[in-house]
């Protein structure tokens, strides 16, 4: 694994949360707390509210409104082919859960309007023309990883929600499949369909800043190592093999791990956009050193899986550490301990300070001995402290 990737603070991540549902939504704001940008494939406002509303995700849900002040900010950018924000072909080809309906849908689809002004708009000509005949090609020739593939498609406890959509007919068959791969039923046309979403991804990622740090989700990832267990031969021959580019791949899967055990530390609320603001402008700089640190700690390791549980084991240890810290009643240990040494009076007046009239005073104290000691754990306690 490489060890010097200080450019990966600065870069753009790369994520299709439509093929999750609501729950790929769940991911971009805790992602805004380390990259500068995260690039949105197709972002849809009935999924962005699915997940607000949702009891499993709400934690770590962006408002629709929060979402839209994010595009305006420059923080997500939407991206999509040209069809996506076609009003006419997006209301007759995309599954129920993308239609537009209401004003965050409509302005997006608007070149004329702030956030459409936002939108990346890539041309429709690769996934009607190229990415069809490339996946009928590839699942046509590719033997053993073909196998792989479908036996990841049938091991899928529950395969992704696009993917469900498809074989259940809920959505259209993809116009450049249904030309290429005629008469196939749905089943026979998902292997392809998702090499053709594969191919889609990588190369809507290289139009906006040549980002190339694509988010893929544990839950899925023996479908995802069958996926590039197929293109990647493929890939090799054409572009030469690129050890850094794996390496790359395997970093930003840990960061991306990261920062999902990170988030299942927030307690009892919702990480808002203004606590990501907060998060962005204050710890994030000390947060991405964090977790590069803890990268180094474990490159020694040789297997990727080793690497990956001594990282998550380093991290979740670092910040049960701190959530221990900030769960300490500190005003009733010290009161405790100065009635016992007969410093009754300084007990009263420190009882004041903390809950009598003076609130300002009072929160501040407690602030002060509620933070951790050391600056670079800020972050840890922007994430684990207690909220309303």
């Amino acid at each position: 694994m490489a060890k010097n990737y200080p450019d990966l603070a600065s870069m753009q991540a790369y994520i299709d949360p439509n093929t999750y549902g609501p729950l790929g939504y769940a991911h971009i704001g805790p992602l805004l707390l380390f990259f500068e940008k995260v690039v949105v494939y197709a972002p849809s406002s009935n999924y962005i509210s699915q997940c607000f509303r949702s009891s499993e995700y709400s934690r770590t849900a962006l408002r629709p409104d929060e979402f839209a002040a994010c595009v305006e900010k420059g923080w997500i950018v939407p991206l999509g082919f040209e069809t996506f924000f076609d009003p006419a072909i997006r209301a007759e080809r995309y599954v129920p859960g993308m239609a537009a309906i209401d004003e965050f849908d409509i302005d997006l689809m608007n070149p004329s309007t702030a956030l459409g002004r936002r939108v990346v708009r890539v041309s429709n000509d690769f996934k009607h023309d190229q990415s069809p005949l490339m996946a009928k090609s590839w699942v046509g020739q590719a033997g053993h990883q073909q196998r792989c593939l479908m036996s990841a498609l049938e091991d899928v406890v529950s395969l992704p929600s696009r993917y469900d959509d498809f074989v259940k007919g809920r959505v259209p068959i993809p116009v450049g499949l249904e030309a290429h791969l005629p008469g196939l039923d749905r089943s026979a046309l998902l292997p392809y369909l998702v090499l053709y979403d594969f191919l889609n991804n990588k190369h809507v990622m290289g139009v906006e800043g040549h980002t190339n740090l694509h988010v893929e989700y544990t839950d899925y990832a023996d479908l995802y190592g069958a996926i590039h267990g197929l293109v990647a031969p493929v890939f090799a021959t054409q572009q030469g093999s690129d050890p850094r580019a794996l390496a790359r791949a395997e970093i930003v899967g840990l960061i991306t791990d990261g920062i999902r055990l990170s988030c299942r530390h927030v307690e009892f609320g919702r990480l808002t956009l203004e606590e990501i603001s907060e998060f962005r402008m204050t710890v994030r700089a000390s947060f991405v050193s964090s977790i590069f640190t803890f990268l180094r700690n474990v490159g020694h390791l040789d297997a990727p899986e080793a690497r990956r549980e001594a990282f998550l084991e380093r991290l979740e240890r670092h910040l049960e550490v701190v959530q221990r810290h900030v769960r300490i009643d500190v005003e009733s240990v010290l009161q405790s301990l100065l009635s016992q040494l007969g410093l009754a009076f300084v007990s009263n007046v420190l009882a004041d300070c903390f809950y009598g009239p003076q609130s300002s005073r009072r929160g501040r104290i407690h602030h002060a001995l509620q933070r951790p000691i050391w600056k670079h754990e800020r972050w840890a306690y922007q994430l684990v402290r207690g909220r309303k």
